[in-house]
């Protein structure tokens, strides 16, 4: 929660850029993103395959190198 909270925030600045958010899992506030249309990319950091979050419909961005 407190990192989309720091997302919408950042998000809100003019003199900011928000280039993305990353997650391990497709949590509560993952879920969240997604209902809300997935505002910002979103990817897995590494060593989390892509697969994780694709696999519950969370559109993803980047993928970890592997």
């Amino acid at each position: 929660m407190i990192g989309q909270r720091l997302a919408d925030g950042v998000a809100r600045q003019e003199d900011m850029e928000l280039v993305g958010v990353a997650d391990v899992a497709p949590t509560l506030a993952v879920q969240a993103l997604k209902e809300r249309g997935m505002p910002y990319r979103c990817s897995p950091p590494p060593p989390t395959p892509p697969a994780h979050l694709e696999g519950a419909g969370i559109p993803v961005s980047a993928h970890s190198p592997t």
